[in-house]
């Protein structure tokens, strides 16, 4: 599964996406890096953050204790994160 592929490499490197997808469609495989593209946009801390919580799918208590900050911080650097990326996307989209 993509997913399981990108978790693996995503542990192994900084880049969240691999370049080998060897599952899914050419559509999904499109759709990854292109998310993977905005996601590497996001300012570091966000970058971290969907990448702890969405690949890793680490909880948010997790990752507040991973890099030491309060639960809510790591709830709002995530929204600030998600609203990012739909604005991009539906950006992208029009």
């Amino acid at each position: 599964m993509i997913t399981d592929r990108w978790r693996q490499v995503s542990r192994e490197s900084d880049d969240p996406l691999p370049e080998d997808i060897e599952d899914g469609s050419s559509e999904d495989i499109e759709q990854c890096a292109a998310l993977s593209q905005l996601v590497q946009g996001l300012p570091k801390d966000q970058r971290r953050i969907v990448i702890l919580r969405f690949v890793e799918q680490k909880s948010i208590k997790e990752i507040a204790k991973e890099i030491q900050r309060t639960e809510g911080a790591v709830k709002q650097l995530q929204f600030r994160a998600l609203t990012k990326l739909r604005a991009q996307m539906e950006g992208a989209d029009a």
